[in-house]
């Protein structure tokens, strides 16, 4: 199935990734180029004008190089007469000293800077008429005369700030760059879809945008047909039914490397958009210690999985319907966010199969993949498998090794999807890394046959 580059837009190079970064590094080097600006001695500039006329020959007059004149201007033999009477060195009397020739002109603009008005006036008043004299002795007529004589400066001279600022932005953005590059190499989180898809080998099926959350549970509501979140769930739900092709049946467990890539969003609303095109869905929320499942449907969290696996609920009960036409709820049930729960793996493959009888699509909110190992055997027991990513804040290390950690059902591993989480803060956050605490670090599954003898997961 072909691509559209609407839904898979969010492939980002480094600069657009990092683009914040770069823009605060250009705008705090622009300032420190300010700052330094206006941190610098106050120094006064003092300017007088001087035209050279042709010098007289036997011929025709000679017109004067402006070149040469300018270096006179500053040469050692001017420079010692004005120092003597600035009574300071050689080198501390030129260092004030800017000679200038306007464009096709036979005129010299001499100017001095100076810590004063008046040492800034004297220093141009003193060059130029040794300049004048140099030139002027030992000849019949005169050849340079002074026509604007220097003045005594009022203010001080003034920053070149479009100077200042064009070179600050130029070193800033070479700054920012390198500093997002090097924030790229320590970070090393994900980067959109090129990148995603090169760290897992697995196609991105859809980029999910930043959706609009409400209530103090983050329930996701899509507002319609036209927001972007629908329009990009509605392309994931294309994707998918591609995949599933003719069959009959079908059972997507959807999981994600590290807890807040927003898993369960992505489970819930996939589920409301094929229910939305007519097909009969289950969701299934298999994460016992933490789901926010039923809250997203409103529905109440017990019985659900965990009764149904220890005989103490029937299926039907265990069945929610939720206000979404087509669509039924199987609860996480019972919260167990203390201590080890168990089930039998043959008894979720049962269940599994008794639910693909009852609905033409099962979807399974799983545990994540790197902090719960029974994902990766449940992952045996279902059609497909997709792997959510976190967008924003998702690394490039734990997408590698969740594929690494399912790559024993590689072929059931359909593809990526590239979420847009909202940032977890307060409460929500601290549920999260609690539940994330309290799961086993997974151990990858690297020969199938090791699954034959297990009979009870932990989860």
């Amino acid at each position: 199935m072909r691509r559209s580059g609407t839904q898979l837009r969010d492939s980002r190079g480094l600069l657009r990734t990092y683009a914040w970064l770069i823009i605060a590094v250009t705008l705090a080097t622009v300032g420190a180029a300010l700052a330094l600006s206006a941190l610098r001695p106050v120094s006064y500039t003092s300017s007088s004008q001087v035209v050279v006329k042709p010098e007289a020959t036997t011929g025709a007059p000679v017109a004067p190089d402006m070149g040469t004149e300018r270096a006179i201007a500053m040469s050692g033999d001017v420079n010692r007469v004005a120092a003597a009477a600035l009574g300071l060195s050689a080198d501390d009397a030129a260092a004030g000293l800017a000679v200038a020739v306007p464009v096709e002109t036979s005129v010299l603009e001499i100017s001095y800077t100076a810590d004063s008005p008046q040492n800034a006036y004297k220093g141009a008043t003193v060059f130029t008429e040794a300049y004048v004299n140099y030139r002027n002795q030992n000849k019949n007529s005169p050849i340079a005369q002074m026509i604007t004589p220097p003045n005594e400066p009022l203010a001080p001279s003034g920053t070149n700030y479009p100077i200042v600022i064009g070179l600050g932005l130029i070193l800033g953005a070479i700054l920012g760059v390198g500093a997002a590059l090097a924030w790229d190499r320590v970070t090393d989180r994900l980067r959109g879809v090129q990148d995603t898809q090169a760290q897992t080998g697995l196609p991105v099926l859809a980029s999910i945008p930043a959706l609009r959350l409400g209530g103090p549970h983050q329930v996701v509501r899509l507002e319609g047909p036209q927001t972007p979140g629908a329009a990009a769930y509605g392309y994931l739900t294309a994707q998918l039914m591609h995949l599933i092709g003719d069959r009959s049946s079908a059972s997507v467990l959807v999981t994600s490397p590290s807890p807040g890539a927003g898993k369960s969003t992505t489970a819930v609303n996939l589920a409301v958009q094929l229910a939305g095109i007519g097909k009969d869905v289950i969701v299934v929320s298999a994460d016992p210690r933490l789901s926010t499942v039923h809250e997203m449907f409103s529905v109440e969290r017990s019985p659900g999985l965990v009764e149904v696996l220890d005989g103490s609920a029937s299926l039907e009960r265990a069945l929610h319907t939720s206000d979404v036409k087509g669509l039924r709820v199987m609860t996480s049930g019972t919260p167990q966010t203390m201590g080890e729960v168990y089930f039998n793996l043959e008894d979720m493959r049962v269940l599994l199969g008794r639910l693909a009888k009852t609905a033409e699509i099962v979807v399974v909110d799983a545990s994540t993949v790197l902090a719960a190992a029974e994902v990766a055997l449940v992952a045996d027991q279902v059609d497909m498998v997709l792997l959510v990513v976190d967008g924003k804040r998702g690394l490039r290390a734990d997408a590698a090794a969740a594929v690494e950690a399912l790559r024993h059902v590689r072929s059931k591993v359909v593809g990526c999807v590239i979420n847009a989480p909202r940032k977890q803060r307060g409460r929500s956050a601290r549920r999260v890394a609690r539940a994330a605490g309290t799961q086993a670090p997974l151990e990858p599954v690297t020969d199938v046959a090791e699954l034959g003898g297990i009979q009870r997961v932990r989860i």
